[in-house]
């Protein structure tokens, strides 16, 4: 059988057409990293994928920036945006609340930067558990809902009874195509760091890292496909690992 996530008309375009090309189609639902040395433009080239989200306007897009540097300079952002072709500026691109919370501009791109690896895997599982997977079968696309009550009572209108009686299990809605339901831009891995590196000893700080990404990443990679969620990771290469000066 044809594997969904194979079908290039279904992935999320890079914003770099050879890159895109190398790809087969751009980036499948899954976890992918764009790894480098440091200034080798890395985080412009994550940023090139948003900015593509933006433009096609259809695919909730989050910027999970553990290295703050966003947050220290949003018209940093703004700028790379720019050259990428997002003409908008960024209270309108990741969102403005007023000083009583009213928010005036919905964010097209949810912007985060915290720097505990534990709270984004936290976040990415819960986000997991509230979308339905989405599946192809017999050439069509459908939301495959977990049968709760809960469910039930919010998309009862909208269940396909044929479809969900002939399967093993969940309700069924139509989808309208095999699109993404989240793009993540994570950057970077290197900044993702356990919350208990404070409290244990400092020396052993690798290897408390090494155990928070071995338990968040088996937390959340296995369902990114069947979400159909695609996890953009930005990592460093360096010719000492971890060397101390």
């Amino acid at each position: 059988l044809l594997d969904s996530s194979t079908i290039s008309s279904h992935r999320v375009s890079t914003g770099l057409a050879c890159l895109d090309l190398t790809l087969g189609g751009g980036l499948a639902p899954g976890f992918h990293q764009f790894s480098g040395m440091e200034a080798s433009g890395k985080t412009t080239a994550g940023l090139t994928l948003l900015a593509s989200i933006v433009q096609e306007g259809k695919t909730p897009a989050t910027f999970f920036d553990a290295e703050g540097s966003g947050g220290a300079d949003p018209k940093y952002l703004e700028n790379v945006l720019r050259t990428v072709g997002v003409k908008e500026k960024a209270e309108t691109l990741f969102g403005l609340k007023d000083p009583t919370g009213k928010v005036v501009y919905e964010p097209k791109i949810v912007y985060r930067d915290d720097t505990e690896g534990e709270k984004f895997f936290n976040w990415l599982a819960g986000i997991q558990r509230r979308i339905p997977d989405k599946r192809l079968i017999g050439g069509s696309w459908w939301y495959v809902f977990e049968e709760t009550k809960q469910n039930k009572a919010k998309i009862g209108h909208l269940i396909d009874d044929k479809m969900t009686r002939s399967s093993t299990g969940g309700y069924y809605v139509p989808a309208a195509d095999g699109g993404m339901q989240m793009v993540i831009l994570l950057d970077s891995l290197p900044a993702l760091m356990s919350g208990s590196v404070d409290e244990d000893d400092p020396s052993n700080a690798i290897g408390i890292q090494a155990r928070m990404f071995s338990k968040g990443m088996n937390m959340v990679k296995g369902r990114l496909r069947r979400k159909r969620i695609v996890l953009l990771g930005i990592n460093q290469l360096r010719a000492n690992p971890m060397q101390m000066y």
